[in-house]
Parts: C-alpha cells; sequence; structure tokens
C-alpha cells in the first residue's frame, strides 16, 4: 500500500518507521526544510549552535520510544535527569564548598529563592505563569529573551537568574536571542 504522511516530526517519523516495517510505501511531505517537528530547532547563519523550537522531552519509562529508539540506533540519547530539573549554583566564600545550590523546580523554589528579593521573586513567579499559560510563543517573536525577561521580571532577575544560563549557553549572542 503506498502511504502519504503530513508532517516529519516524531509522531510522523515514527509511523512511517512502522510502515515501512509492515512493508509499505510510504512519502513523507514536510513543510520546514529539515525535519524534527517540534523537537526541531533552528540556527541563524552566525550561530554555531542550534535553538530548540520548544522544550521537550520524552519519559524512559515509556517503553515503546525505548525500544523504538533503541532499533533506529539513537539509545545513546536516552539520558536519565537529575531528581531536580533545574539548579542553580552561586560562588560562596562561606561555605566548604565554593557554591551554593539552590533548587527551582516549583513555584515554591522560586518564592523561597534568596538571592532575590521577594518582590523579584513574586514578580519573576507572574511572569513565568504568563509564559506558561498567557498567548503562544509567537506572540513574543518581535523580542529578544532579554527585553522580555529584563523589562517584565526586572533586571535583577535577569542578571540572577537567566543571564548565567544564556550566557553560558550562546556567549556574545545571549543579548540578542
Amino acid at each position: 500500500m503506498k502511504v502519504a504522511i503530513l508532517g516529519a516530526g516524531f509522531a510522523g517519523l515514527a509511523a512511517a518507521y512502522d510502515l515501512v516495517q509492515a512493508g509499505h510505501a510510504v512519502t513523507i511531505y514536510e513543510k520546514a526544510p529539515h525535519a524534527g517537528g517540534a523537537a526541531g530547532g533552528f540556527k541563524l547563519p552566525h550561530w554555531d549552535w542550534h535553538l530548540d523550537f520548544a522544550y521537550h522531552h520524552l519519559f524512559t519509562s515509556d517503553a515503546d520510544i525505548v525500544r523504538f529508539c533503541k532499533e533506529i540506533g539513537w539509545s545513546a540519547f536516552i539520558t536519565r535527569r537529575p531528581i531536580t530539573a533545574s539548579s542553580y549554583a552561586f560562588p560562596s566564600s562561606d561555605t566548604p564548598n565554593p557554591q551554593e545550590i539552590y533548587k527551582l523546580d516549583t513555584p515554591l523554589d522560586l518564592l523561597t529563592f534568596p538571592k532575590l528579593s521577594l518582590l523579584n521573586r513574586i514578580r519573576a513567579g507572574i511572569v513565568l505563569a504568563a509564559l506558561k499559560f498567557g498567548p503562544p510563543l509567537a506572540y513574543y517573536h518581535n523580542h529578544t529573551a532579554y527585553e522580555l525577561l529584563s523589562t517584565l521580571m526586572g533586571t535583577s532577575a535577569w542578571n540572577t537568574l537567566w543571564e548565567p544560563l544564556f550566557s553560558h549557553k550562546y556567549g556574545t549572542d545571549a543579548h540578542t536571542i
């Protein structure tokens, strides 16, 4: 049987794989110049790296996904995250270990984070909630992350929470993302 699949995202590619394994002729149609869907990314000409379209992950407890990754030779891409999804380390001269580590996985973690004032913690939480539950991310495409986060959360939250992450990942382009 001839089968057409619209979209070369993870679901489309997985469906195509199963159909080909079953002996069907498959043609995949993708509007983007590359496969990957939301799990893909983009790269501007002056960047040395790709930026993810969206946050993505899979659950290692999903036996079908794990099996599929092993079948196509991608088992090296499966990693287990640490107990916490996020933590921040800050230099500290008054501790035996030269850093302080803070867990920032939940709203309560953010509200008790001592490196920001209470007002800045609340402000950051409101902005994070608005980003999660508000308009689609395309709404923000005319602004850099620096412009949005430093304006909405304040420069203290940008300097403490976001600038170190963006600088580490994007180097001198941190303010242009």
